[in-house]
C-alpha cells in the first residue's frame, strides 16, 4: 500500500471535527476510499503519533482501529496542513523538486511555504 497524504489529511481533519467528549471517535469512510485502506492509514497515523488510538490485529489480517483524539503532534501537523492553498503548494513543491514524500519532508515544506507567505 502506498501512503496517501490527501487521505491522511482528510482523516486528521475528520478527527479534529469530532465533537468533544464523544470518545472513541466514529469515522466514516471518505468517499472513494476502501475501508481497508482507511484502516491501514489510521493505523499508520497512530503509529506516527499523530492520533491517539489503538490497533488490534487479528489472525485473519483484519484490524480493529479505535481512535480517541489527535495528539499534540497531530494538532501541530494540522495547523500547517489545514489551509488548502498551503497544502496544494507544498504537494506541488515536493513533486517539482522530486523530494521524497514523507511526513517529515512534507512538514518542512509546509513550514517553508508558510514562512514564504510571511516574507
Amino acid at each position: 500500500m502506498i501512503r496517501d497524504f490527501d487521505l491522511i489529511r482528510k482523516l486528521l481533519l475528520a478527527v479534529e471535527a469530532a465533537p468533544p467528549g464523544v470518545r472513541p471517535i466514529r469515522l466514516t469512510c471518505p468517499d472513494g476510499y476502501d475501508e481497508a485502506v482507511v484502516d491501514a492509514h489510521l493505523a499508520l497515523l497512530i503509529e506516527a503519533d499523530l492520533l491517539d488510538g489503538r490497533v488490534q490485529k487479528f489472525l485473519s489480517g483484519k484490524r480493529n482501529i479505535t481512535v480517541f483524539d489527535l495528539t499534540w503532534e497531530g494538532h501541530d501537523f494540522l495547523d500547517i496542513a489545514r489551509p488548502d492553498t498551503l497544502w496544494a503548494r507544498a504537494k506541488q513543491i515536493t513533486k517539482e523538486k522530486s523530494l521524497p514524500l514523507t511526513l517529515e519532508v512534507l512538514k518542512e515544506v509546509l513550514k517553508g511555504v508558510a514562512q514564504g507567505l510571511l516574507s
